[in-house]
């Protein structure tokens, strides 16, 4: 049998990587985001995109307008720290403002614990260049004060619906606090309470969550933890094979998020 810690970690890995993917991302956003006529959802660019492919997106949002918003996700290109840090952006056409969310950054601007590179560096400067004004959503603490906490595209997600959709509330206050804990447990209440909903509640997300585990317990040597033999490895891969990843979701608690 595999302990319940070691199947959480798997799952959680599962979570990470299905929160990354492109159309996961534009179904949940669909689905959270109170007027689609208004947005448009637009791409997640990871790993296998170049800076060259991101400008070339970037320029087809400031002369291509089709709709008021457009919501669009990219993480830092890989560097020598691997720091593939995800970060949200909505453009807002009416106003040509463009939106960056960055879940690490500090309530008064400064940079967390992740650096904002695309932000910084590539998209900031090419929306400034065409005449846009360049804000950060600012949030009350950081969502990530830990480098344990590597959900960075979770909570850029979490981010990206609670902005779009307070800059649609016609009497709202555009300069928008987002509220974030304080405590590290009731962020991780957050992370869980997303989980749980996207894989009972959006159709498909449970299912894309099954196919990321299954194919990391068939190709990923690290679930054997270091062990050579095969029978060992083989009833860890069946234990591990047996396990429904949104059941283990759906009983998850904030602890279960503690490395």
């Amino acid at each position: 049998m595999v302990g319940h810690d070691v199947v959480v970690s798997w799952v959680l890995y599962a979570l990470r990587l299905t929160m990354g993917l492109d159309e996961v991302r534009r179904t949940i956003l669909r689905k959270e985001i109170k007027d689609n006529r208004v947005v448009e959802i637009g791409r997640t660019f990871g790993m296998d995109d170049t800076e060259a492919d991101l400008l070339g997106y970037l320029d087809t949002i400031v002369n291509k307008r089709r709709k008021r918003y457009v919501l669009f996700t990219a993480m830092n290109m890989p560097d020598k720290d691997m720091q593939t840090h995800y970060q949200a952006f909505v453009v807002d056409h009416k106003n040509k403002t463009l939106h960056m969310i960055d879940p690490a950054r500090k309530p008064k601007g400064q940079q967390g614990i992740y650096g904002a590179h695309i932000s910084e560096n590539t998209i900031a400067p090419f929306f400034r260049a065409h005449g846009f004004s360049v804000v950060w959503t600012r949030t009350s603490h950081p969502c990530q004060t830990s480098l344990h906490d590597v959900f960075c595209q979770t909570w850029s997600l979490i981010l990206q619906i609670h902005l779009v959709n307070h800059l649609m509330t016609p009497s709202s206050d555009k300069d928008i606090i987002i509220p974030i804990p304080t405590n590290q447990m009731a962020r991780y209440g957050i992370l869980v309470d997303f989980y749980k909903h996207c894989v009972s509640d959006i159709k498909g997300i449970c299912d894309e969550v099954t196919t990321e585990y299954s194919d990391i317990i068939l190709h990923n040597p690290d679930i054997y933890g270091g062990s050579t033999n095969k029978k060992h490895r083989a009833t860890i891969r069946s234990s591990l094979l047996h396990i429904n990843p949104c059941d283990i979701v759906r009983d998850m608690t904030a602890k279960d998020m503690l490395p």
